[in-house]
């Protein structure tokens, strides 16, 4: 490596790299071979992070903004970029895995245990809720995302309340879904939790934006 103490040049110049280190200019010869290893491994790594990128980039405006950006400012990031730290897991095998996604993440409010059944392709979801705080309202509303296996996501809102004690859903017989549960009240909300799906593994190579139903 040489060093060119009169000069502030940064770039290439024939089969050498310009820069400048502590104020002082430098040049070294390029690499003659640039290395981009394709194993399985890292082949797999980049398919998953472009797999999450895209599902994020299609939900920005109607959940990662408005669920995401607020929990992130706290920890001064991107509801962006820590939607996808969070939920890189759920996404490999060019599937993404629903009982590992976390699509609201928690902003004030409690989650609550809950029973599941199916009858009738009608979901029956009860839950206990006896000790009210600031954390659990009785007013708190109870909303659903669906997750279909072509990443549209639907959101359904203030379907019950808190002091409901049980929701109810009737499922497409035709349409295989994912479903997540959250509570609303204001600007607060719980971190969503899976419920229930209709196949466990959803293909996420086709995405469209959240839509309100």
């Amino acid at each position: 490596m040489a060093k060119l103490p009169d000069l502030q040049m940064r770039g290439t110049a024939g089969g050498m790299i310009l820069y400048v280190r502590n104020g002082k200019q430098c040049m070294r010869s390029k690499p003659t071979k640039v290395a981009n290893p394709r194993t399985q491994a890292q082949t797999q790594k980049r398919s998953q992070f472009g797999a999450i990128s895209k599902f994020a980039s299609s939900v920005l405006r109607n959940l990662i903004h408005p669920y995401w950006n607020p929990v992130a400012r706290k920890q001064k990031r991107t509801g962006y970029n820590l939607f996808i730290n969070t939920n890189l897991p759920a996404f490999r095998d060019g599937l993404v895995h629903p009982k590992k996604l976390l699509l609201c993440p928690e902003n004030g409010l409690k989650q609550e245990n809950f029973r599941v059944t199916l009858e009738n392709h009608i979901l029956q979801i009860q839950w206990e809720s006896i000790i009210y705080s600031k954390k659990a309202c009785r007013e708190d509303q109870f909303c659903l995302l669906l997750l279909s296996p072509k990443g549209t996501l639907s959101l359904k809102e203030n379907l019950a309340l808190r002091s409901d004690q049980r929701a109810e859903l009737e499922l497409s017989t035709t349409t295989n879904q994912s479903v997540f549960a959250f509570w609303r009240r204001g600007d607060s909300y719980s971190e969503s939790v899976w419920l229930w799906s209709s196949k466990f593994l959803v293909n996420y190579t086709k995405t469209k934006p959240v839509s309100k139903n």
